[in-house]
Formats: structure tokens, sequence, C-alpha cells
């Protein structure tokens, strides 16, 4: 049976500019009014060509600044629209720079803003049920009051991770999330994520941890410099990565 593509990538390019001499002091900074600038450019992809179908649960491999976050994030629509990206289906992106948003505000305020954020404004009874479930499955119910703050970083991945496998969406993207939950907390979300894997057409998971790619994942991808070099069965994809590093 043909499983539909929810995901199109066709000669996919882009490229940071990067200022060399860009001071690091205020001295610097001045006399740098004057200089003219040594720009330099570094590709982050190369003519990226690859397509996802519906059931992929995808790892991503690369080293730091191979353009794994860079890929996401164009799925993820944060650089705008582009003739090379073909994403059919609502994409739910979960990165780490999500996890701490006001922290002053108190944890039941904060998700309920990141509720909003995550899944789009709804009714305040839906939201306030939703966000009850998510403290009481995370195990946070007695920091609801007190300010983000102060919740630790495992705590503050705990909620997180709660709160976006509370409802499937058509596509899942996962930057590096995983690292902060621990082993206690991970057993319990499994079958609950899981869960929302089925429900999800497709899932990209960029992560460092094996034990979470070997999971969740069924397909490998590795990116070198911006370039897709191995894709394809995900046992295959891990040991041509480690062959490579």
């Amino acid at each position: 049976m043909e499983r539909s593509i929810t995901i199109e990538l066709k000669n996919l390019n882009h490229s940071w500019h990067v200022d060399e001499g860009a001071p690091s002091t205020i001295r610097g900074a001045f006399a740098h009014l004057f200089r003219p600038r040594q720009m330099r450019i570094v590709p982050a992809l190369k003519n990226v060509t690859v397509t996802f179908n519906e059931g992929d649960v995808v790892a991503i491999f690369g080293r730091n600044g191979s353009g794994k976050t860079t890929l996401c994030r164009f799925l993820a629509g944060a650089y705008g629209a582009n003739p090379g990206v073909n994403v059919k289906g609502r994409v739910l992106p979960v990165f780490r720079s999500q996890f701490n948003l006001y922290p002053e505000l108190s944890v039941w305020d904060n998700l309920l803003i990141l509720e909003a954020l995550t899944f789009g404004p709804r009714d305040f009874a839906v939201e306030s049920e939703v966000a009850r479930e998510v403290l009481d499955f995370c195990g946070l119910e007695e920091y609801r009051d007190r300010p983000l703050r102060h919740l630790s970083a495992g705590m503050n991945e705990r909620m997180v991770l709660s709160l976006i496998t509370s409802r499937a969406p058509e596509i899942y993207i996962f930057d590096e999330v995983f690292f902060g939950a621990d082993r206690g907390f991970r057993a319990k979300l499994g079958p609950r994520m899981a869960q929302r894997l089925r429900e999800a057409k497709t899932t990209l998971v960029v992560s460092h941890d094996l034990e979470i790619v070997q999971e969740y994942c069924n397909r490998g991808l590795v990116l070198e410099a911006g370039q897709i070099v191995f894709d394809g069965d995900l046992q295959q994809a891990l040991a041509f990565y480690k062959a490579i590093h």
C-alpha cells in the first residue's frame, strides 16, 4: 500500500552570512563602525532533496553545525515560505527554546500561555482542563502557583513533554528535547508518546540519545555539512553515522 507524502523538499539551499570581523569589546565595536565588513558565506543546507511519508518516524543524525536545526526550522516555517519546501499538514515543532517563557509568572500561567501558543487559543474551560491533566501527568501540581523559575530544567522539560503529548498534530518535529527528562518520567511518558506518534502522520526527531531514537524511530537520515549523506533503515543510518565519526 502506497503511503502518502507529508513533507517534500526539493533542492533546498540556505546560507548564513557571518561577519568575521565582529568585535568582542565596546572599543572594538566603535572602531568597527569605520571599517568595511568582512562577510563570509557559510552554507547551512546544500541541495537537500527528500520526502517523508505517512508513518515515518525519522531520526536525524549529524554533528553540531551539520544543518539539523536549520532543516527543522524550515519545516516549522520559521524562515517563511520557500519554494523548495512543501509541508502537508499542521506542524507542531518542539525546540528547547520553548521551555522557558516568563520566569516570574506562575507555572499555571506559563502552561496556559504555552498551550495557546502550541495548539492555538481555545475555550478557557478546555484550556484549563488540559492544563490540569498536564500538571497531574508530570507530577507538578504542588508547583502550580509558584513562579516558573522555581522549576528545574528537568521539571520544565517534563511539563513541556506532557503538554505536547496531550494531543497529536499531523506532523511532530522534536529538536533535542529529551535531555532533561529522568528515567522514571520517560517510562511513564513512553506509552503516551507512542500513542501520539501513532496518531501523527509523520515525526522527525533530532537527538543524540540513541535510547530514545531506537525506541521510537523507524528511519534514519544523516546530515553532513548541510547535505544528506544517508537516508534509509534506522540501524543502517546509525552504523553509517558511527562509521564517519
